[in-house]
Parts: C-alpha cells; structure tokens; sequence
C-alpha cells in the first residue's frame, strides 16, 4: 500500500484543490470585513458571475459560524435561488482578523416544494381561497395588527342557502359550483388585504380591514358585499343565494378569531330564522285552491295568492318560497316558460287537481310536480303533503 507524500495521512495539496474544484456546493472564502476572496466554480454557477468577477465584490449575506441558514441569493440571469448556508471561521495571524470559510448548497427546487406543499396545506381544494386553518392563522394575525394601529375590523360568516337541496335536486356537481361560485364572488368583491377562506362544506369567512381614520370603511365594504350576494344566483341555472352575518371590532377593543367567528355565525342564524318565518306557500290562478290551502296551512306558514305564474318573478323572492301551488290544467304552462317557470328557481311545484284522477296525477308528476292534491282531501291531509315537500328542501 502506498503512503501519500508530506506528513503520514495527509492528501497531497493538490488533492484539495480538486475537491474544491468538483464540489457540487459553492464554497467560498469571505475575508473579516465580508469581502470574497475565493469562489469555487460552483459558487460561480450558484451566483451567475464568473470566480474573477466575485473576488473582490462584498458577500452581503451575514456569516454565523456553525449550524445552518436558509438564505436568498440573487442570480444574474435565473433569478432568485434558495440556499443553505453553513461556514465555519479560521483565524488568520491577529486574532482580530478571520477567514470565513462559506459553504453554499442550492435547495431551490426543494425549497419549492416545501412552499408549494405548504400553500396547498393552506388552501382549499376546490375554489383555491384559504381553508379554516389559514383563516384561523392569518386572521389572528391581522386582529393583532388592528389592535396594534388601533383599526377597525369586520368578520362576515357567509352560509349557503339550501345546500342540501342543491345537491338533492341539481346534483354534486351544482353543489361544487355552488361553492365556486361563492367563493368567486367574494374575492371578486374584497380588496386584496382581505382574508377569505372556506371554513366548512357551505360556509365561508371574510375579514375585512378598516382604512386608517375613515371608520365607515368597513360600511362601504359590507354594502359592497351585500349587493355582491344579491346578484349571486344570476351566473348560474339552479336558486343560489346566501345568508351573511358580521361582527365588528372597534379601536382599542380586544377580541379573538373565535370570538369573532362565533359572534358573526350567531347574526348569521339570526338572519336564516328572520327569513325563514317569511317563507310563503305561493298559490298562482285559482282563487278557490287559494282559500283551501290557506285552510289547510293555518298560521304555520303565510299563503300568498297570484293570479298568473308571471306574477312570481315580480312579487316573490325565491329565497323566500318554499312551494308553489298551481292547478293541474295551468301545470304544462307552468313548468314549460323558461322565463316564468318555479321550476328555473328550484322551488318545487304540488299541483293541484279538483277532484281525484289518476291520470291527472300521473300526468302532473310526469312533468315534474313535486306532489299532488285534491280539491277533496281534507286539510290536515294538503298539510302533511306540504309538509312533506318542505321536508325534501330542508337543509
């Protein structure tokens, strides 16, 4: 076995240079006062300047001796990469003078990664907002800074009407774009400093930041998105609406995320109960059927009575109607305009038939009716088979 020249062990100079040379790491020698005096090729690479080039030139980046740092470092012609950074420092003479001797690994592609998965992390599957725990994250901080700079703040809880019923009727994937399109409307609506996240399956959070010194602000901004939710259902061919409820912070008052989020949900419920005791029973052309399902229902819920079905797009906000009552012979006419039709609302028809026949049962149900009555049926029986319809839209 043959022993390298010089002192028993030890690799011949050369040996070292080469090592340098080769190195997939850029390896650099940073003199006491930050300036390059050595760059290996690889460093040259990493940094997208000839070695000749960096000698002389100020490194920029503080050196700590031992462990490791994640720097950022600017390429003449890539751009930024990403960088561990690990040095170790030599005395040279004068104790007050040093050597550092740098070495910098390229992670950028790992480092990607490592962002990516942590956006994904953070981001909801299906419309790309925030989910609950970026929400949670980010607006815990933005609270802090509100309290900091003595800003208002705005939290909305956004839930989707009928959910369930969208799916029921419309199918997954009305329900899918459903939530797209809420989520579209939101950041189509708020500034970019907002934060809106989905939080759950229907329902989404909105923080919404007060412009310094101009209070009513975050008045604009909520009237903003109340218009937003009221054009909602206009993109799509199934009933989409939503309930909002908000809860606000002032200057110098200190409240939570959760604290937030469960004063807004509560105003939200608040705002579905209000609307819920103003859901009507429609009844559209015949007078008589009119007084008999007014009968039959009692106080449980308000009938209203139309004289044509082109009255329901004028008077009756679909939000607001839970069933439509028409006669068998108005049926065809009914569920056939496209302009007028319960049926391109989503909001269920019962026809209603003088006497019982059942081919005029079979015929209603045939062309979509949700359920049939009769001018015979005795009332509690009209309200069981309401009752029944309401019971297939509850969410």
């Amino acid at each position: 076995m043959r022993t390298p020249r010089g002192d028993a062990g030890a690799l011949d100079p050369s040996v070292y240079r080469r090592l340098v040379a080769v190195s997939d790491d850029g390896i650099l020698a940073v003199d006491g006062h930050g300036i390059i005096a050595f760059a290996n090729p690889a460093a040259a690479r990493m940094l997208g300047r000839p070695a000749a080039v960096l000698r002389g030139l100020s490194f920029g980046v503080p050196i700590v001796a031992g462990g490791a740092a994640e720097i950022r470092l600017l390429h003449a012609r890539r751009g930024v990469r990403v960088a561990e950074l690990r040095a170790a420092s030599v005395p040279q003479g004068d104790a007050a003078d040093v050597t550092h001797i740098v070495m910098l690994r390229d992670i950028t592609r790992s480092a990607r990664t490592r962002s990516e998965l942590q956006r994904l992390a953070l981001a909801d599957h299906l419309t790309g907002v925030g989910n609950r725990r970026a929400f949670l994250a980010l607006a815990d901080q933005a609270l802090k800074v509100a309290e900091r700079e003595q800003r208002a703040y705005l939290l909305v809880f956004v839930d989707i009407d009928r959910m369930k019923a969208i799916n029921d009727r419309f199918g997954h994937r009305a329900g899918d774009q459903a939530v797209v399109e809420t989520a579209q409307m939101l950041t189509d609506t708020v500034r970019d400093a907002d934060i809106v996240a989905r939080i759950g399956g229907d329902e989404f959070c909105v923080l919404l930041t007060g412009a310094p010194g101009r209070p009513e602000s975050l008045d604009e901004a909520l009237e903003r998105l109340r218009e937003a939710t009221a054009r909602l259902g206009e993109r799509t061919e199934f009933p989409l609406s939503v309930t909002i409820g908000d809860a606000r912070t002032e200057p110098g008052e200190h409240w939570t995320v959760a604290e937030l989020m469960e004063a807004a949900d509560a105003r939200m419920y608040e705002a579905k109960r209000r609307r819920d005791r103003d859901v009507r029973v429609v009844v559209i052309g015949d007078g008589s059927v009119g007084r008999a399902v007014r009968e039959a229902v009692g106080d449980e819920l308000p009938v209203l009575v139309l004289d044509a079905v082109a009255e329901l797009a004028d008077r009756v906000s679909p939000v607001l109607t839970d069933v439509v009552v028409v006669a068998v012979a108005d049926l065809p006419g009914t569920i056939a305009d496209p302009g007028t039709s319960p049926r391109t609302t989503g909001i269920p028809v019962v026809a209603h038939q003088p006497t019982p026949d059942a081919e005029q049962e079979r015929m209603a149900l045939d062309l979509g009716a949700a359920d049939v009555i009769t001018g015979e049926m005795a009332p509690p029986v009209v309200l069981a088979r309401i009752r029944r319809v309401l019971g297939q839209m509850a969410l």
